[in-house]
């Protein structure tokens, strides 16, 4: 189960309004104006289903960069797959296949180590 520290459904701050997310919580790293960074990992699940849905917001930097903002699969502690905002208050549909890690142990990983332009990321899964 996340640990959420505070719950709001609107933006932070002058933050603009983020829209597109059908979930019922939101993770949005915004704080402080892009100046926060941080990783959140959830809990160890066993992956029992085919795909994975979620939606993605805020900036793109992927994990290849040297300053990350992404959401990221682990599957037995490797990013197996990853995704990140099209530097935008939207968030859009992203569907991984996983097929192919079936009864593994896997975590869902939000990664924001950017301060700069687009430094921010929202996630949610419905």
């Amino acid at each position: 189960m996340w640990r959420p520290s505070a719950r709001r459904r609107r933006p932070i701050g002058d933050q603009q309004a983020v829209s597109g997310y059908t979930g019922q919580r939101l993770v949005n790293t915004f704080l402080d104006h892009d100046k926060t960074t941080g990783t959140l990992t959830s809990p160890e699940f066993t992956v029992d289903k085919p795909w994975l849905s979620l939606q993605v917001g805020g900036g793109r930097h992927p994990m290849t960069s040297d300053t990350p903002v992404a959401v990221n699969l682990l599957v037995d502690g490797k990013v197996v797959h990853s995704a990140t905002g099209s530097e935008s208050e939207v968030l859009d549909w992203v569907n991984w296949d996983l097929s192919a890690y079936q009864g593994k142990k896997a975590s869902v990983q939000i990664v924001d180590q950017n301060t700069g332009g687009w430094g921010t990321s929202w996630w949610t899964r419905s």
